[in-house]
């Protein structure tokens, strides 16, 4: 299963830290592959998780 997949599913059950972990290597793989689509998406991932844990300063920072 994919990474973003994954997340998704921790995010669903309030595990957070797992969550942010799964996005990121989301991230690292896209960033490697030069698919700026879905880097996008996988900043959105993990904004929208870090808004999820009230950190709304670093949410606002992945999305800028």
């Amino acid at each position: 299963m994919a990474h973003l997949q994954i997340g998704e599913i921790y995010a669903r059950q309030g595990r957070y830290d797992d969550a942010l972990a799964e996005f990121e290597r989301s991230l690292a793989q896209r960033e490697r592959a030069g698919k700026e689509v879905g880097v996008r998406i996988a900043r959105g991932m993990i904004a929208g998780t870090l808004r999820a844990k009230g950190e709304t300063d670093r949410a606002l920072e992945m999305q800028l």
